[in-house]
C-alpha cells in the first residue's frame, strides 16, 4: 500500500511542478492502494500543483444527458470512477457547465474553467 509520500515522490519524478494545470485521469485500483484511500490521492494531485496551479477531474456523465437529459453541475454525479467523484464532492472544488464532457476543478484556475461556456461536446 502507497503512502502518501510514496505517491508525491513518485508523481513529483513526472515533469508536473507547481503551477502546471493538469488533468487526473486514472484508476484507484490501478494504484494498487493507498493509505487514506482515493482522498489521499486527489490531496496528493493538489499538493503536486500546490496553490498556485489547477487539476481538473474528468466528472462525465454520459448518462445523465443522452437518457435522461438532465444535468445539474452540483447534483450529477460522476460516473468516472471514485477518485473523481469524491474529487467533485469537495467543498472547494468548480465544475465545468458541460452536460456530458464536464470536469471538477481545483486550483487557481477554477473559476475560469467554471465559466467555460463550452456548447459542443468536442
Amino acid at each position: 500500500m502507497l503512502t502518501h509520500n510514496e505517491l508525491l515522490d513518485g508523481f513529483r519524478q513526472t515533469s508536473v511542478k507547481p503551477g502546471d494545470t493538469i488533468i487526473v485521469h486514472t484508476s484507484y485500483k490501478s494504484l494498487g492502494g493507498v493509505e487514506g484511500g482515493a482522498d489521499a490521492v486527489i490531496d496528493v494531485m493538489r499538493e503536486l500543483v500546490g496553490t498556485s496551479g489547477t487539476v481538473l477531474f474528468p466528472s462525465f456523465n454520459f448518462q445523465s444527458w443522452t437518457e435522461t437529459h438532465y444535468f445539474d453541475v452540483l447534483e450529477t454525479p460522476s460516473k468516472m470512477g471514485m477518485i473523481t467523484e469524491l474529487a467533485r464532492l469537495r467543498p472547494d472544488a468548480k465544475r465545468t457547465p458541460h452536460p456530458i464532457y464536464s470536469f471538477s476543478v481545483w486550483g487557481a484556475r477554477a473559476d475560469e474553467f467554471a465559466a467555460a461556456d463550452d456548447v459542443e461536446a468536442y
